[in-house]
C-alpha cells in the first residue's frame, strides 16, 4: 500500500537514490509555494489574478503554479541529463 509505512518509507528509500524524483518533488512543492505567495501577495483575491471567486478560484491558482512548475522542472530535468 503506498499510504502505509512500508509505502512511506519505500518512497523515501527511492527519493535518495533517485535525482529526476527529487527535482520533480522540489520543483512542484516550489511552484505550489510561489503561486500561494504569489495569491498572498495580491490579498489573498484570485480574481485580481483572472482566476475565479473564492476557494475555488485559490485552488486554479496553486493547481496551475504546480502543473506549470511540472512543466519546467520536466524541461530542467530534460536539458542536465
Amino acid at each position: 500500500m503506498p499510504f502505509d509505512d512500508a509505502g512511506i518509507q519505500n518512497r523515501v528509500d527511492g527519493m535518495c537514490h533517485n535525482y529526476r524524483v527529487r527535482a520533480m518533488d522540489l520543483g512542484v512543492w516550489l511552484g505550489i509555494i510561489s503561486a500561494g505567495g504569489t495569491l498572498a501577495y495580491n490579498g489573498g483575491n484570485p480574481t485580481y489574478l483572472g482566476f475565479s471567486a473564492g476557494t475555488l478560484g485559490r485552488l486554479q491558482v496553486v493547481g496551475l503554479g504546480s502543473a506549470a512548475a511540472s512543466i519546467l522542472t520536466s524541461a530542467y530535468i530534460s536539458a542536465t541529463i
